[in-house]
Parts: structure tokens; sequence; C-alpha cells
């Protein structure tokens, strides 16, 4: 059974299209870090299953990109079991598994790992976690999404942000996946290679957005 509802999550991130190049990409809106909404429903606590959850990104510079992902540290969601409704949640990503999968060591998949791993980016010796907590969950009319805000911590910064996911719930497995989630890395201090920070940069910019998508399953 579990191995079904996989299948059908990997199905419906294919409908998403995070591997799409969008042109004229707008950031998901952020604002301050927000207190979470206590649910007063009783829910379950179901840890995620880290060997199977993942964050894909992808980023992009003049002429070409580069996508990857990272596993999670460790997480929970809280769904009420009476209909399977997310209601709350967080997670820990482990900023030292930063993978590049478009790249093979002769091509440079080492040197842009390192790179991206350094204080340049997201100096993951200094800050080795990313953590987002969810503060507030809307059931949407379709049935199994929902709007998901929450405080996104990198580095030193927290901000809330929104985004819609699609989840699905059999016995004690739940599955969801995020649409494709814009962020400005600046926001979070990740200033290296923007043209809205540093001027002159020619071919030598990176483009501030970055698309994200959350996968996650439970044990």
């Amino acid at each position: 059974m579990r191995k079904t509802i996989y299948l059908l999550l990997i199905s419906s991130m294919v409908v998403l299209g995070l591997g799409s190049c969008k042109n004229n990409r707008t950031a998901n809106k952020t604002g301050e870090a927000m207190m979470a909404v206590v649910s007063d429903k009783k829910a379950d606590t179901l840890k995620i299953d880290l060997a199977n959850s993942s964050i894909q990104w992808q980023g992009y510079k003049p002429g070409g990109q580069h996508n990857g992902d990272l596993k999670l540290k460790s997480g929970e969601v809280y769904i009420v079991p009476a209909d399977s409704s997310l209601v709350g949640g967080r997670f820990v990503m482990d900023m030292n598994t930063i993978n590049c999968l478009d790249l093979d060591e002769k091509g440079g998949k080492g040197k842009l790992e390192a790179h991206l791993k350094s204080a340049d980016f997201f100096d993951v010796a200094k800050y080795p976690e990313g953590i987002f907590e969810i503060t507030s969950v809307e059931q949407l009319p379709e049935e199994g999404c929902f709007r998901v805000t929450g405080n996104l911590t990198l580095k030193e910064t927290t901000l809330s942000i929104a985004f819609e996911i699609r989840a699905k719930r059999d016995g004690r497995v739940f599955a969801a996946a995020s649409d494709s989630i814009t962020l400005d890395r600046t926001l979070w201090g990740v200033n290296y290679g923007s043209k809205n920070v540093f001027k002159n940069l020619k071919d030598n910019l990176i483009d501030e957005h970055v698309d994200i998508q959350v996968n996650l399953f439970t044990e």
C-alpha cells in the first residue's frame, strides 16, 4: 500500500511540473514570522520518513540551470484521523546534503555542491540546518489540496511563506507534494551573484529566484 501511495505522489509531481523553466518567475509572497495557530481538533502525530522525503530545487543563471535535492534530518506532521486533514507540522532540512543531480563529477558536481555549501551561499558549516514550521493550514475546495502557511528559517532569517500542497493518506501513511515554490534567496541573506545586490555582474549573475518542491512521506 505504501508503494502505491508513493507512485500516486510521483505522478502528481509530474503534473506540478517543478522541472519546467518558467519565464518571469515571481517569488511566493513572504512576510514576517507568524505565531502558529493551534488547532482544536485532535490530531495524530506522524513522523516523516527521512529516507523517502526530500526537497527538490532548481536554480538559474544566464544560459543554463542546475537542479538537485536535499534531505531532511527530522520532521513530523499532525493529521486529523476523522478526515485525514493536515493541521500542522514541522521539518528540519540537513543543509549538508545539498546534492546536484544534473552534473557528474567530471562536469563539476563536487565543485558546485561545495560552492553552494560555502559562505557564499548557505554557509552550512555555520548553519547546518534549515527549518520549516507550519503556522496555519487552509483546506481548499479540491479534495486533498491545502494552502499551507509557515515560517521558513535559513541562516539567521525567519520569514513566513505560503504555498499549496496535494496530500493523500492511507492508514498511517501520509504523502504530500507541494506546488512549485519560488523563493527570493536574497531575503534569507543568500546574496551571491544577485543582480539586485551586486551591480555590474554581467554574465556572472545568478538568478535570485530558486524553485523548490517539498515531497513528504510519513513512516
